[in-house]
């Protein structure tokens, strides 16, 4: 088998392109799993404050206790949606990481059959001398 370095170079260009951006598909899937990670975690502090008011002693009015309880539940349900999108967000960087796991695979393939061409190159022109 002929092994082409110039074809070899030119298939390494392209499988070296296609991991690249793999792998910057990976960074921006991991980059939203943070982002929503972090809006989780803002919001559950968010509804640590609103809990205290309701426990402490203060005379809270109705009012204030009203509005507090109203925002639970708006919380409660944007929890939800948000973790809705973090397992969407996690599905998808798991995606992400299996393309990008098989582009290097075919990127490293690549990068050996071109050592390899040029390993046999060199032991053919050691004999000719």
């Amino acid at each position: 088998m002929k092994l082409d370095a110039r074809k070899l170079a030119a298939l390494q260009n392209v499988t070296r392109a296609k991991w690249d951006a793999c792998s910057q598909d990976l960074r921006q899937a991991v980059r939203e799993e943070q982002q929503i990670q972090r809006q989780l975690d803002r919001l559950a502090d968010r509804k640590r404050q609103y809990l205290e008011v309701l426990a402490s002693d203060d005379p809270a009015t109705w009012g204030e206790k009203e509005a507090v309880l109203k925002w639970i539940r708006w919380f409660e349900r944007e929890r939800r949606n948000l973790i809705c999108a973090l397992a969407k967000a996690r599905v998808n960087q798991e995606v992400e990481r299996n393309r990008t796991r098989e582009s290097f695979g075919r990127n490293q393939a690549v990068n050996s059959l071109l050592e390899r061409a040029g390993k046999l190159k060199r032991q053919t022109e050691a004999r000719n001398v």
